[in-house]
């Protein structure tokens, strides 16, 4: 694995992590607008 490979795999570590995070976030203000 080059520099380059493991700057990517960072990345989409990074990416998922936070778009879990939105989602989550998103879901829990949809629980309370439901409530």
């Amino acid at each position: 694995m080059g520099p380059v490979d493991f700057l990517t795999s960072q990345a989409r570590v990074l990416l998922a992590g936070i778009l879990a995070l939105f989602t989550h976030r998103g879901l829990t203000i949809n629980e309370d607008l439901k409530v």
